[in-house]
């Protein structure tokens, strides 16, 4: 039961890694995206732009950075989950280990246990042999 806890709360920690992976690649995404529009905008403004435009670009470059910003939010959310699930699977794993270890003791007793009955039923059957064959 515990190493099936212990594999679903893995999973669950890399599902989470997951998704901070993604929006990161996402916001890099973005950033390289408003670096390529800031290096058409710089050419094309020595050429000459319309007012309209330049308002545009700048509205989409505002749209961009609350974008990113919104998705910054996101990951530091999901550190703070990925960060309360870690503690979570550690607890699984301890619990898992701590019963194991009992399950490994209590094995070992019994075959200690096992093995001294064993020299014990073969000391008496000895004996039982000694005393059964006759003097001479």
């Amino acid at each position: 039961m515990w190493k099936s806890r212990e594999s679903f709360e893995r999973l669950r920690l890399e599902a989470i890694t997951a998704k901070i992976l993604r929006l990161r690649s996402e916001i890099e995404s973005v950033k390289q995206a408003s670096l390529k529009d800031r290096r058409n905008v710089t050419a094309t403004l020595s050429d000459g732009m319309a007012a309209s435009q330049l308002q545009f670009v700048a509205l989409c470059t505002e749209g961009q950075r609350r974008f990113r910003d919104l998705m910054q939010k996101q990951v530091a959310e999901l550190m703070r989950l990925h960060e309360a699930q870690r503690k979570v699977f550690e607890h699984a794993r301890r619990q898992r280990e701590i019963l194991q270890n009992l399950r490994d003791r209590k094995f070992d007793a019994y075959r200690i246990e096992e093995t001294r009955r064993a020299q014990q039923q073969m000391d008496e059957l000895f004996l039982a042999r000694r005393n059964s064959t006759p003097n001479e």
